[in-house]
Protein backbone atom coordinates (compact mmCIF):
# COMPACT_ATOMS: atom_id res chain seq x y z
CA UNK A 1 0.00 0.00 0.00
CA UNK A 2 1.08 3.51 -0.78
CA UNK A 3 2.22 6.27 1.67
CA UNK A 4 0.30 8.73 1.85
CA UNK A 5 0.58 12.62 3.32
CA UNK A 6 -2.03 12.82 6.33
CA UNK A 7 -3.44 15.51 8.19
CA UNK A 8 -6.02 15.47 11.46
CA UNK A 9 -9.71 16.22 10.91
CA UNK A 10 -12.08 17.24 13.92
CA UNK A 11 -12.62 13.50 14.99
CA UNK A 12 -8.82 13.60 16.20
CA UNK A 13 -7.15 10.90 13.63
CA UNK A 14 -4.75 11.09 10.83
CA UNK A 15 -6.62 10.13 7.56
CA UNK A 16 -4.55 10.60 3.91
CA UNK A 17 -4.75 14.30 2.78
CA UNK A 18 -6.98 14.00 -0.12
CA UNK A 19 -9.63 12.84 1.47
CA UNK A 20 -9.33 14.72 4.16
CA UNK A 21 -11.99 17.17 3.72
CA UNK A 22 -14.48 14.90 2.79
CA UNK A 23 -13.91 12.63 6.68
CA UNK A 24 -14.63 16.02 8.12
CA UNK A 25 -17.74 16.59 6.50
CA UNK A 26 -18.80 13.42 7.40
CA UNK A 27 -18.04 13.82 11.07
CA UNK A 28 -20.58 16.74 10.85
CA UNK A 29 -23.38 14.46 10.82
CA UNK A 30 -24.09 13.40 14.57
CA UNK A 31 -24.22 9.22 15.01
CA UNK A 32 -21.68 8.55 11.92
CA UNK A 33 -18.45 7.13 12.81
CA UNK A 34 -15.42 6.95 10.57
CA UNK A 35 -13.98 3.53 11.29
CA UNK A 36 -11.44 4.19 8.11
CA UNK A 37 -10.28 5.62 4.79
CA UNK A 38 -7.71 5.82 1.85
CA UNK A 39 -7.51 8.58 -0.82
CA UNK A 40 -7.03 5.80 -3.42
CA UNK A 41 -3.93 6.00 -6.01
CA UNK A 42 -4.81 7.05 -9.69
CA UNK A 43 -4.69 3.66 -11.39
CA UNK A 44 -4.04 1.71 -8.76
CA UNK A 45 -7.03 1.92 -6.74
CA UNK A 46 -10.44 3.86 -5.20
CA UNK A 47 -10.04 6.14 -2.38
CA UNK A 48 -12.77 4.30 0.04
CA UNK A 49 -14.54 5.67 3.55
CA UNK A 50 -16.00 3.02 5.66
CA UNK A 51 -18.17 4.66 7.99
CA UNK A 52 -20.83 3.26 10.63
CA UNK A 53 -24.25 5.17 10.96
CA UNK A 54 -26.97 3.31 13.47
CA UNK A 55 -28.06 0.10 12.00
CA UNK A 56 -29.58 -1.08 9.35
CA UNK A 57 -33.42 -0.47 10.49
CA UNK A 58 -32.19 3.22 10.96
CA UNK A 59 -29.97 3.51 7.72
CA UNK A 60 -32.45 5.40 4.67
CA UNK A 61 -35.63 4.48 6.55
CA UNK A 62 -36.42 8.21 7.02
CA UNK A 63 -37.93 10.29 3.33
CA UNK A 64 -37.01 13.50 5.72
CA UNK A 65 -33.31 12.18 6.24
CA UNK A 66 -33.14 10.98 2.42
CA UNK A 67 -33.81 14.45 1.11
CA UNK A 68 -30.88 16.28 3.17
CA UNK A 69 -28.67 13.49 2.12
CA UNK A 70 -29.54 14.82 -1.44
CA UNK A 71 -28.29 18.33 -0.43
CA UNK A 72 -24.89 19.76 -1.01
CA UNK A 73 -22.07 19.95 1.32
Amino acid sequence: MTDHHEVPVKVNAWVDEGIADLVAALSELEGLITLESCQGDVGRHDAFVIFRYGDWHQCGNSRQRQRSWAQPL
